[in-house]
């Protein structure tokens, strides 16, 4: 689905803020902090509820302002997709309909966000890479929120008992939900890290020059299955009071010239591996959804060399998507573009 119109009120530094937008690349221009990373956020919110660039939804309100208000006309057929937020929550609406949660915003709008940030996925945080997984699967992979929903609902359920240092033979119930969620989980999952694999192979190697993989750990040790791990782990589970195995521990590691990158990349390395995972993604998900992608591209040649940049703009134009790219100045971006718009204090006007 293409964004015909984008409007901002009260968000970040915009007290008021629209664009007429391009189905294809729309480059945002102009200094550091004029807010051009914030239309990218507002478009964020719109496709998942949240910003890629904080958690809470309180940041995004302009200084002295109770809420704000986001809304994107779009196309095919024509209709208007609006958020409401701040720190009493967020109000979704399609043209007059009250949304029921971000899981139908993304399913309408679906988005995926390449950001400087976003080498934490090779030396980061497990957690980091099972978001960046759960949400390409969600686009992707037909009733992996269910599963994933389902699972994670057994586990807190479990933790809980354990907690409450309930009796071994009491878990049975919670510990059969876990493992045959679990079991699901992770064919899922693997399924979709297999399919992302190829992808990545082919954008990680274009960017970096040489080959690169993917492996995806499960979140438990050895060989057997999950049931058999979870009732290995079911004294360490007692003694802490936590479950220590299963997809909730998974990992996805990242490896360049066949070794883990987390350790050898460099971070110019780093953010090459990064953006071919991105963009792997962003196929994925393009190829899958009914709904146009709407990809969003945070200042792509910051920090990285012309030829990195020029390579980078190469394969953004592989993606079949509604691209919004942001720099600082049109001559710092290699790639084509379709409309320009410049950001300052506030302010945003179309120049092309």
């Amino acid at each position: 689905m293409t964004i015909e119109r984008l409007d901002a009120h009260d968000f970040r530094c915009f007290a008021s803020a629209n664009i007429e937008a391009h189905p294809e690349t729309n480059l945002i221009v102009g200094p550091n902090g004029s807010g051009k990373t914030s239309l990218l956020e507002a478009v964020s919110v719109l496709g998942s509820g949240r910003s890629f660039r904080v958690r809470d939804l309180t940041p995004l309100v302009r200084h002295g302002q109770s809420e704000f208000r986001v809304a994107a006309r779009v196309g095919d057929p024509r209709q208007i997709i609006e958020a409401r937020g701040g720190p009493g929550g967020l109000d979704l609406r399609l043209n007059t309909q009250t949304l029921r949660g971000t899981t139908e915003l993304a399913a309408l709008l679906p988005v995926q966000a390449l950001h400087p940030e976003m080498h934490g996925l090779v030396e980061g945080s497990p957690e980091g890479r099972r978001r960046f997984v759960d949400w390409g699967a969600f686009h992707v992979k037909p009733g992996y929120l269910d599963i994933w929903r389902r699972y994670h609902r057994a586990l807190r359920q479990r933790n809980a008992a354990l907690k409450a240092a309930v009796l071994p033979r009491n878990l049975q119930p919670w510990n059969e939900e876990l493992t045959r969620t679990g079991h699901l989980l992770d064919r899922a999952r693997r399924e979709y890290v297999d399919q992302l694999s190829t992808a990545f192979a082919d954008f990680g190697s274009a960017l970096t020059g040489g080959s690169t993989e993917l492996c995806y750990h499960r979140g438990w040790s050895g060989e057997g299955d999950f049931d058999s791990a979870l009732e290995s782990s079911a004294g360490r589970d007692q003694q802490y009071r936590t479950t220590h195995v299963g997809p909730h521990r998974a990992d996805l590691e990242i490896r360049l010239q066949s070794a883990p990158a987390r350790y050898l990349a460099s971070r110019g390395q780093q953010k090459m591996l990064a953006m071919g995972l991105g963009l792997s993604q962003a196929q994925m998900i393009a190829t899958a959804s009914p709904r146009r992608l709407v990809l969003l591209v945070d200042d792509p040649a910051a920090e990285i060399d012309g030829e990195r940049a020029q390579r980078i703009a190469a394969q953004l134009g592989r993606v079949s998507a509604q691209r919004f790219v942001t720099g600082l100045a049109p001559e710092g971006y290699p790639g084509q573009f379709d409309r320009l718009f410049h950001v300052k204090q506030g302010e945003v006007r179309q120049v092309i």
